[in-house]
């Protein structure tokens, strides 16, 4: 009975742990997923519109050159370590005339974490991750903007969603290893209490 018991209370600490860690891996990005329209996010400039019926921010180039600028403030953990975003750029022949190449950025204050030119997109969307260890906790703000050289042989559309902080995984392991762990050792408690019951 007794160690019907370990193995019962084995089981629940390892679901425990595990809900734990799933909750721990995201941080409060308000409306990273743009479900609430703009809530949480300021246009800073040009022509950025939030797509409330498919959830995702889209960036469009300027007649006049405007980069089209989209940003949040937030409070980063001392704790968060990554940043990820769900990124898709396409691009329009518009039949000729003289070249550009627009170039989407993303920002943390005045820092440029990564950038993404016209002539570089892939063919297909991707999830892009990126390390913000080095910023300190604090106030800081995050930028998302497209800029436009006005060259006129294509059209340039950006498609964001998806923009989440994670906590660093550093000292809580992955759910997935998580997982497997609880499951080896509930299985190992089992099979030593049917030893035991043999």
């Amino acid at each position: 009975m007794e160690r019907k018991r370990r193995t019962q209370a084995l089981f629940l600490l390892g679901v425990a742990l595990l809900i734990g860690t799933s909750r721990a891996a995201l941080a409060n990005v308000t409306n990273g997923n743009f479900s609430q329209g703009w809530s949480g996010w300021n246009l800073v400039s040009g022509d950025v519109n939030i797509n409330t019926y498919d959830e995702v921010a889209e960036f469009f180039e300027t007649e006049d050159g405007t980069a089209s600028v989209l940003n949040q403030n937030f409070t980063l953990a001392a704790n968060e370590n990554t940043l990820s975003f769900y990124l898709e750029m396409l691009i329009e022949d518009d039949g000729g005339g003289e070249p550009e190449t627009d170039t989407f950025s993303v920002y943390m204050d005045s820092n440029l974490l990564y950038s993404l030119t016209s002539t570089m997109a892939p063919e297909d969307p991707v999830t892009v991750v990126l390390d913000v260890s080095g910023f300190a906790s604090g106030s800081h703000t995050l930028s998302f903007e497209l800029a436009h050289d006005l060259g006129d042989n294509e059209i340039t559309t950006v498609i964001l969603d998806d923009v989440n902080y994670y906590q660093s995984m550093t000292a809580v392991p992955a759910p997935g290893a998580l997982l497997l762990g609880v499951f080896g050792c509930g299985s190992i408690a089992f099979l030593r209490q049917l030893r035991y019951y043999r």
